[in-house]
């Protein structure tokens, strides 16, 4: 289980810049039980080591001051466009005793026979899930193990997929997650070469029409 410690704050707008220069992250926590969002911060170097281990589908215990201890999911986290670091975070405060819908990221494991040995091409179509669970029973993700792809063709469905107790996927049982292709011939890759150069040769007429007024008219400055 994860966990961190929050403190109510009071500073906003400019004020946060101070926080975050000292090693703190605005949030807020919001949900069922609470009448308005708080505001709260936390250690900005704990949440990133505990938002990547967590991610956005796993309960974290979260203890603000001067209450009791509470399960909240990571909602949302805006980023720093420059240094891709988050700024702010928002909280969701779980109800334990209501069914949630969220999706789940798919971990691909093994090495598939039709892939390793026979030349197939691994054609991962899905690469997350929505599921239905109680909140502590939401799985951090769903393990998909492709070494069952014996053949060309082989496939693993949604329906296919190991949930665990009380986990229910809420998606079409036939769904095909992950399968394998034979590898392309040498008249099929030299056909997808072609369809290429076609493709270039209309987008290049394509500009050649263009309206004047529409052309790029920016000029070089030293």
């Amino acid at each position: 289980m994860y966990s961190l410690t929050a403190t109510e704050r009071t500073a906003k707008g400019k004020s946060l810049a101070a926080l975050r220069n000292n090693g703190q992250l605005p949030a807020v926590i919001y949900g069922p039980h609470r009448k308005d969002a708080k505001a709260i911060c936390v250690d900005a170097k704990t949440f990133a080591g505990v938002w990547k281990k967590a991610g956005e589908s796993s309960l974290i215990t979260l203890d603000i001051d001067g209450e009791k201890p509470t399960k909240v999911l990571v909602h949302d986290v805006a980023l720093d466009p420059v240094k891709d670091t988050p700024v702010h975070v928002d909280f969701y405060e779980m109800d334990l005793k209501k069914p949630v819908t969220l999706d789940i990221p798919i971990h691909f494991v093994g090495e598939s026979h039709a892939e390793k040995v026979l030349g197939g091409v691994l054609l991962k179509q899905v690469h997350e899930v929505e599921i239905s669970s109680l909140p502590d029973r939401i799985p951090h993700n769903i393990t998909v193990d492709v070494s069952v792809l014996k053949e060309f063709h082989d496939h693993i469905t949604l329906g296919q997929l190991e949930l665990s107790e009380g986990v229910t996927l809420t998606g079409e049982p036939e769904t095909v997650v992950v399968l394998v292709d034979p590898p392309r011939t040498e008249a099929e890759m030299a056909s997808l070469d072609t369809e290429a150069v076609v493709d270039l040769e209309s987008i290049k007429r394509e500009g050649d029409d263009k309206p004047k007024d529409e052309e790029d008219t920016t000029e070089e400055t030293e």
